[in-house]
């Protein structure tokens, strides 16, 4: 994993590697060791991931493909970018990526969950990475807080692309995430697909605006099994209004809807309803940034007629607020704070 803070006892010592001046451990997940180190030339901070076994074909296969897949990625300005990769002296594969010094939202999730603005422009950001990777024919797989960091712009970016597989080649699930994983994914119905990408990523917003996973907020689970068996045989438990009101609620129960043929048809889809949800309830949207499509919605989309419309459907049984009844704030949501969004360009390897 590379969603890792602060320094943990390691038991390897970083590599060298050309070109950058080893600083500090980060931290460790199941798989690799993450260090700091500086780009010499580049002058800057960067993070490298070390794989925590020795190089052989499967593992460098794995390594490879995580850090190609990134690499076609990368230019999007909510993917966390890679600068490249290799083998070290003693034997381990390396990836170079983007240092994020705000941590993953994991560890924010549990100091203080979001508000309502803040989450939906994360959703906005993270949405259209999504879409990104998923229109290169990518599938991530874990989607997760831990694998959402925070950049030294204070902008959310998309991380560990490791278990990621191709849309076109059939591929079981590997190492996934109970609490934030589709209920087809855990039933062992499918290896992962845009939908349960979807799914993840409303899943991630529920924690991020509760402090824990959808059904271990809802639930008394403990252990895994009795996560899944909740995930794949209960409905979705309800948000109290002050973590998000019913506007936002219906979004994410349509996100994580059973059935994947009733969640969002992509991650634009989702995005765009997160936008008109900014506009009609806070006045500005975070624009989203993917190739070929607009950063914002058109004036029909945000009409009464439009996708507003199509919002008022997700309406919980008995839940009579409709959002054509709230009066827009005029005010700016009180987001992460990011500054105007980078130019794909700015970001090239």
């Amino acid at each position: 994993m590379t969603a890792v803070t602060g320094a943990a006892p390691m038991q390897h010592q970083a590599p060298v590697i050309r070109n950058l001046r080893y600083l500090r451990p980060l931290g460790s997940g199941g798989t690799c060791w993450v260090y700091l180190y500086e780009q010499k030339e580049a002058q800057r901070l960067v993070a490298v991931k070390v794989s925590k076994q020795r190089a052989n074909n499967k593992s460098h296969e794995l390594f490879l493909k995580e850090a190609t897949f990134m690499a076609r990625l990368s230019k999007h300005p909510a993917i966390l970018s890679i600068f490249s990769a290799g083998v070290s002296r003693d034997g381990h594969d390396y990836i170079v990526m983007e240092y994020a010094p705000g941590g993953n939202c994991k560890r924010i999730m549990k100091t203080k969950p979001l508000s309502q603005p803040q989450a939906l422009n994360l959703g906005v950001h993270i949405a259209s990475a999504l879409y990104t990777a998923h229109q290169q024919g990518i599938i991530h797989r874990d989607v997760k807080p831990g694998n959402v960091l925070i950049t030294a712009d204070n902008l959310p970016v998309l991380a560990d692309f490791g278990i990621s597989a191709s849309t076109y080649r059939a591929s079981q699930a590997k190492g996934l995430s109970i609490p934030w994983a589709a209920p087809e994914v855990i039933a062992h119905q499918s290896g992962g697909s845009e939908a349960s990408d979807i799914y993840s990523l409303g899943a991630t917003l529920f924690g991020l605006l509760t402090g824990k996973s959808p059904y271990e907020y809802g639930f008394k689970v403990h252990n895994e099994q009795e996560l899944s068996e909740a995930i794949t045989t209960l409905e979705l438990p309800k948000l109290r209004r002050r973590e998000a009101d019913t506007d936002f609620e219906r979004v994410l129960r349509k996100t994580m809807a059973h059935n994947q043929e009733e969640r969002y048809f992509s991650a634009l889809d989702f995005a765009r309803d997160m936008q008109v949800l900014q506009a009609h309830l806070y006045g500005s949207m975070t624009p989203l940034i993917a190739h070929n499509t607009d950063p914002y919605p058109t004036s029909e989309e945000l009409g009464t007629s439009g996708r507003l419309a199509r919002l008022n459907t997700y309406r919980s049984r008995g839940n009579q607020t409709a959002l054509r009844d709230r009066v827009p704030t005029g005010s700016n949501p009180k987001t992460l704070n990011p500054p105007p969004p980078k130019q794909h360009n700015t970001r090239a390897l």
